[in-house]
């Protein structure tokens, strides 16, 4: 009964998504936690976490090398499928950044437009382009911290490693914002969260130790 009532509710879900496409980054949350529960329960610690660390090899190059991941990416985010978590916001750039073809372009659509907006007259009359900007995390980068903490409870049978785990994936992923803030390019977001938690790993042996 659990299972065909799971199975309806991911049909709801899915029947939802596809109405009110608003849903998607919630879609896509749930999928990640099942993802990594299911993971997790499935696989020892050791292997988790051999399976992140060739996971994280294979996001450097599928983004820095191949670049198929941005590819993917882009294609997902068009037909708004429920593989990833994004944020989309206004950012404001210098007209530096911009070659003067598209200064003209911007500068003839701007004409053409009624803007009422304080913030953004104001970033116009600094010198300052508002662009569209988003910001997202896949499903992957979501569910493979969390296979590695739920794998973490069946060492020691406690949440504490668990949770310096989630911890260390915490700062990986402010150290994938930090990098993103400063280069503003497609990053992998795997190989931080990796770094994070291997930070997390030794804090928790750290605190054994003390």
């Amino acid at each position: 009964m659990s299972l065909l009532l799971a199975v309806v509710l991911a049909i709801l879900f899915v029947v939802a998504k596809n109405k009110w496409p608003n849903l998607k980054n919630t879609a896509a949350i749930v999928a990640s936690i099942g993802v990594g529960v299911i993971l997790g329960v499935g696989f020892s610690f050791t292997v988790a976490f051999i399976f992140m660390v060739i996971l994280a090899v294979y996001d450097f190059i599928a983004v820095f090398v191949t670049k198929h991941m941005i590819t993917l990416a882009n294609a997902v985010s068009e037909k708004n499928l429920a593989f990833m978590v994004d944020v989309k916001e206004i950012e404001a750039v210098s007209k530096s950044n911009f070659s003067s073809k598209e200064l003209k372009a911007y500068e003839t659509e701007m004409s053409k437009a009624k803007i009422s907006n304080t913030a953004f007259k104001t970033a116009v009359s600094n010198g300052l382009v508002p662009v569209s900007a988003s910001v997202a995390l896949g499903t992957g980068d979501l569910a493979m911290p969390l296979m590695v903490a739920v794998s973490a409870f069946k060492v020691y049978l406690s949440f504490t490693f668990s949770m310096f785990i989630t911890f260390g994936a915490i700062i990986g992923l402010v150290l994938t914002m930090l990098i993103l803030k400063k280069f503003k390019r497609a990053l992998p977001a795997i190989p931080p969260l990796l770094f994070g938690i291997i930070i997390g790993i030794l804090l928790y042996y750290a605190y054994l130790v003390l």
